[in-house]
C-alpha cells in the first residue's frame, strides 16, 4: 500500500480560505485571548477583528494552539486515510507552537507518521513555505528531503513590513512608553524585518508613506527587472495602498507573479491597523 500524505499548518501563516482549498491543507487556528474569551480568527476579516480589539477592555494577547487542537487536526487527516502527515509551523524562535505539535505527535505515534517542520519564519513568508511544501509533495519528493528543503527555504526568506501605528506595539508591551511617545512626537514609523525566525527593527523613518516605500525597496532589493519571481503583499485595512504596491511590482518587474491578502489576527494584533508587509522570493527548482 502506498503512502497517503496529508499536510497540516497553523493560522499564523495568514492563509486565506481560497488558499486552504487550493493547497488541500488542514489548518490549526492560533487563538487570541481577549477579555477572558478565546477568539479564533482564521475566518475573521481584519476589519472585524480590529473592531473587537478597539472595544476590548484589556489589550488582547496571543497564544500557541493547544496539543488538543493539533490532535483534532491530525485526526482529520487520519480519517482521510493518511499514513503520513507533514506538519509545517511558525518559527520556533517566535512561539512554542511546535512544542504543541510534538506533544500531539507523541500521542499518535502508533497510528500515523508525523513529520514536523520548523518554517523558520511567520505570516506570509511562512505561507510561501506552505505553498512550497505542497509543490514538493505533489512532485513526490521524499519526506526526509522535503523537511530539509522547506526549513532551508524558510530560513532564506526576508519579509519586510511597515507598522501603521505604534499604538498596538506599546499596548502589547513590545515598545516602551518613552520610545512610543518620542515616536509619536517625531511621526516615526518603524520598518521591521522578519528574518531567520526573528522579528526586529530594520529602519525608522518619518511618515507612513516613506516606511511603506522602504518596505517595497528592501523586499525587492536583490531582484532585477527581468527576473521571474513570486511575491505576496499583505495588509491590515488598506486595500487601495496594497493595490498601489502590487501594481508597482507588476510595472517594475513584469515577469513577477503575486497576490494581495490580509494579515491575520495572530500577527496583526501586534502590528495594528494600516500595516503593510511584503515578501518576494524564487521557489527553488524541484
Amino acid at each position: 500500500m502506498g503512502m497517503n500524505i496529508g499536510l497540516l499548518i497553523d493560522s499564523t501563516s495568514d492563509i486565506t480560505k481560497e488558499m486552504i482549498d487550493k493547497l488541500n491543507v488542514v489548518v490549526v487556528d492560533a487563538p487570541v485571548l481577549m477579555d477572558g474569551k478565546t477568539i479564533f480568527g482564521l475566518h475573521l476579516s481584519s476589519n472585524d477583528f480590529h473592531q473587537m480589539v478597539d472595544k476590548a477592555k484589556k489589550f488582547p494577547s496571543t497564544s500557541q494552539p493547544s496539543p488538543k487542537q493539533f490532535l483534532e487536526g491530525y485526526e482529520k487527516l487520519i480519517a482521510k486515510g493518511c499514513t503520513d502527515i507533514v506538519s509545517v509551523h511558525l518559527a520556533s524562535k517566535l512561539s512554542g507552537t511546535i512544542n504543541s505539535a510534538h506533544l500531539a505527535q507523541s500521542m499518535l505515534e502508533d497510528r500515523v507518521n508525523i513529520h514536523i517542520i520548523d518554517s523558520n519564519t511567520a505570516s506570509i513568508a511562512y505561507l510561501a513555505c506552505c505553498i512550497y511544501t505542497r509543490k514538493l509533495l505533489d512532485a513526490d519528493i521524499p519526506i526526509v528531503e522535503i523537511i530539509t528543503r522547506v526549513e532551508s527555504f524558510g530560513d532564506s526568506l526576508d519579509g519586510y513590513f511597515s507598522v501603521g501605528s505604534l499604538d498596538n506595539l506599546v499596548r502589547g508591551g513590545r515598545l516602551s512608553r518613552p520610545r512610543y511617545l518620542l515616536g509619536k512626537l517625531l511621526n516615526l514609523k518603524p520598518v521591521l524585518i522578519l528574518s531567520s525566525g526573528v522579528i526586529k527593527s530594520f529602519k525608522k523613518v518619518r511618515g507612513a508613506q516613506k516606511s511603506r516605500d522602504f518596505t517595497y525597496k528592501y523586499a525587492l532589493k536583490n531582484l532585477k527587472e527581468d527576473d521571474e519571481f513570486n511575491f505576496i503583499i499583505a495588509h491590515v485595512g488598506i486595500p487601495k495602498i496594497a493595490d498601489h504596491y502590487y501594481n508597482r511590482v507588476k510595472t517594475d518587474y513584469p515577469k513577477s507573479q503575486g497576490h494581495i491578502q490580509e494579515i491575520g489576527p495572530a500577527i496583526s494584533v501586534h502590528s495594528g491597523r494600516k500595516s503593510l508587509m511584503m515578501v518576494a522570493f524564487k521557489y527553488p527548482e524541484i
